[in-house]
């Protein structure tokens, strides 16, 4: 089974800038991106696929990236 991951701006989830699937394994799922995300708030949703059938969308959920020191 893997977890499909979109992340998308506020107000652009209709333009996902990020679409990631990576398999599941044991039950978790880690996903990491090579590029790293400017500062600001985000969205994401993932979504299940086994064998080219897919669950539908979570509800988007937000997050917020921001420097540390």
């Amino acid at each position: 089974m893997n977890g499909e991951f979109e992340i998308a701006l506020p107000g652009a989830e209709h333009e996902p800038f990020v679409r990631v699937t990576k398999r599941v394994e044991n039950g978790r799922l880690f996903v990491h991106q090579n590029a790293v995300l400017p500062e600001g708030e985000y969205r994401w949703r993932v979504r299940a696929e086994h064998h080219g059938l897919h669950s539908p969308w979570t509800a988007w959920c937000d997050f917020v990236v921001r420097p540390t020191s």
